[in-house]
Parts: C-alpha cells; structure tokens; sequence
C-alpha cells in the first residue's frame, strides 16, 4: 500500500513540475485571444486603405463571408484547440477513488456552467424579452468543447479519442454532403440551404446570431468538439515524459505540415468554411492553429527559455477576463482620452494608433490583475 501511494505522488509531481515548465501554452492561447478581440485593429486599418499592406491586413483580419478563410477565421478555432491541450494538461492523471472521480465532475460541470452563463450574458443577457435572447456563442461553445474534451480525456485513451475525431469528421462530412429530409437537399453548402442551418432553426431555442442562421450553433458544435479533441492530442504529447521537447518539436512541425496540406486538398471536396465548421476547416486549422503555432512557441518558451513571448502569456493566464473586459469596458473612449494627442500627430495612421492603444489597454489591466494575483498568492516573510 505504501508502495503505491508513494509511486501516485512521485508520478503526480513529475506531471506538477511538466505543468510549470509548458509555458508556451499561455502564449499560444494569448496569441488566439489576441486574434480574437484584434477587431479594433482590422477596423482602424480600413482607413489606410491606399497602402497595400494595410488592405492586405485588413482583409485578414476580417472574417470570411462564406467559404474560403482569413487568418481571423483561426481565432475562434484555434482557442478552442488551446482549451483541448489544456484539459490534457488539467487531468493528467485519472482519478483513483470515488471522491477524487466526484471532485473532477464537480470541476468539469461548474467551470461549463459558468462559462456558459458567461457567454449569455456577453451576448445581451435577459435584457430582451425571450424569444430574443441568444443561447449560442462563443462562450458557450468553448464551454461545451471544454465539457466533451474533459470527459473524453477521463475515459478515453489517445487512440480512442483520435477515433473519435475520425468518427466525427466522417459522420459530418456524410451529413453535410449526402443527408437529405424536407426541406433540405443533400449537398447544399450554402448560407441558406446548409444542414446546420436547418439544425438550429429548427431545434436551437431563442435568437439565431443572423436571423436564419447562428455561427456558434447546435449543427456545428459537434465538428468543433473534434477540433477541442485535437488539442487534448496535442496536449497529451506536450505532457508527455518520454518524448525529448526537441522532438516534440520536430512532431508538431510535421504534423502541422501534413494537417494544412490536407486540408486545402479536401477544400476541393468540402469547402473550408469557418462558419460551417467543416472537416477541411477542422483538419487546416488543427495544422494552422495548433499545430504549427504550438510548435513555434514550443520553441521559443519552453525549448530556448525565451521571455519574448511573455506580453502575450499574460493574455492567455486570463483569456477570459480579456475577452470580457473588450465586451464591457469602453477601452475606445479611455484609449482616445490617454492616447489622443499621440493619435493627432501620427496623422493618418492615428486610427490604428487609438486601436493598438485599446489592445494595450486590456493588457495592462490583466497585468495589473496577474501581479494582484501573484502577491494574494505568496507567502509572508513575516
């Protein structure tokens, strides 16, 4: 008995110091946090727009209208990939009693349940009457994907879960492309006559995001839980004791490679499309967004021990304050008020000065909190 209760601590300290060295996955999901709420950025560019860069800017920092993808389109897609490796990292270790099962449920189910209400009230709350409050979100996504990937990731094993995301892949690929029942024709990928689409309008209660249609709905939650699946792969591989972290490198690079060439080959078969969620965008961004920018800042923070990236892990520490503080703090009126005389003598570029301000801004407030945090934290010499 001894025996085994000291080879759980050894084996649960060695996962605690793995978790403090992964550095690189607070970078990776600030930077998505950042693509995220950088709509004052492309806004501002939209006025520069007889310099070449800041069209070509612009225009990737706007979502696509339908099929085919900006780098925006990864914002969403590739956090949710971030919140998958973070729940490898978060359960490492099955539980090995029946308190430590309940304690893990009990974690899984309120952080959905607070994300989720979160996510209402970003998106307007009860203010409107009934039938116009929205239940979908982004939020609420993320707090779905963080359910299914937790639970997968006590259950499951990586070949199970990589299953699954197959299973899903094909499944959604098979409805979107071959299922038909009234009202809808198999095949049709378009705004109007897609099968989520259908889905929603017909069983997702409340407010549709576009009247007939909801980006963040009941038909394409399930593809994106794939994509959070992804990510647990992605963390299981970065918690791992075995694989030397040049080598997971070396993984992640090649993996990334292989993940975006094969996504814009299926683009020929099923569109890339962010609002549609489908298997070619799933299998690109996982390259794009988990794959290949993990491996890059795998390799800056945690291979090289660089510090270069820490503005952005500050996003990522508290991605969710960020996220909120851009939807209910006037950071255009108090980034005019600091930073407008600088706005005036930069002439033209003044709007893009105004917005990088409002970016700093959220960030110095979530670095005011992290320091709070850290001195709450830590101990009294006293």
């Amino acid at each position: 008995m001894t025996t085994l209760i000291a080879k759980r601590a050894h084996k649960e300290s060695q996962v605690q110091n793995h978790l403090e060295r992964v550095e690189s996955l607070d970078a990776v999901r600030g930077y998505q946090m950042l693509i995220l709420i950088g709509l004052p950025v492309a806004q501002s560019l939209r006025a520069l727009q007889d310099a070449p860069w800041a069209r070509f800017v612009s225009r990737q920092l706007e979502h696509s209208k339908w099929h085919g993808f900006t780098y925006i389109d990864l914002g969403l897609a590739g956090f949710i990939l971030t919140v998958g490796a973070s729940v490898a990292l978060a359960f490492p270790v099955q539980p090995s009693s029946l308190t430590e099962w309940r304690k893990s449920y009990r974690r899984i189910v309120v952080r959905s349940c607070s994300l989720f209400l979160f996510g209402v009230v970003y998106s307007g709350g009860f203010e409107a009457p009934w039938p116009e409050v929205r239940l979908a979100g982004v939020l609420q996504r993320i707090a779905v994907c963080y359910f299914c990937a937790s639970i997968a990731m006590l259950h499951l094993t990586t070949r199970q879960i990589v299953a699954a995301v197959l299973l899903i892949l094909f499944v959604f690929s098979g409805v979107l492309l071959w299922w038909s029942f009234p009202g809808y024709v198999a095949g049709d990928l378009s705004r109007d006559g897609n099968f989520a689409g259908a889905v929603d309008r017909s069983l997702l209660p409340g407010r549709l995001a576009y009247g007939d249609f909801d980006p963040e709905g009941l038909g394409t939650t399930i593809p994106a839980v794939a994509s959070c699946l992804i990510g647990v792969v992605i963390g299981k591989l970065l918690a791992s004791h075995n694989v030397p972290p040049i080598r997971k490198f070396s993984y992640l690079l090649g993996s990334s490679l292989l993940l975006m060439n094969l996504g814009v080959l299926m683009d020929a078969w099923i569109p890339i499309n962010k609002q549609l969620w489908t298997p070619s965008f799933i299998v690109f961004t996982a390259g794009l967004g988990g794959c290949l920018h993990m491996a890059v800042f795998y390799l800056i923070v945690d291979v090289w021990k660089s510090r270069l990236l820490f503005p952005l892990m500050i996003f990522g520490q508290h991605s969710l304050a960020a996220y909120l503080i851009g939807r209910f703090v006037r950071t255009d009126a108090l980034s005019a008020s600091i930073f407008g005389g600088i706005s005036r003598i930069a002439g033209q570029y003044g709007v893009v000065v105004l917005a990088c301000g409002q970016i700093l801004l959220v960030w110095l407030m979530l670095y005011y909190f992290h320091r709070a945090t850290i001195t709450q934290l830590t101990p009294s010499r006293d």
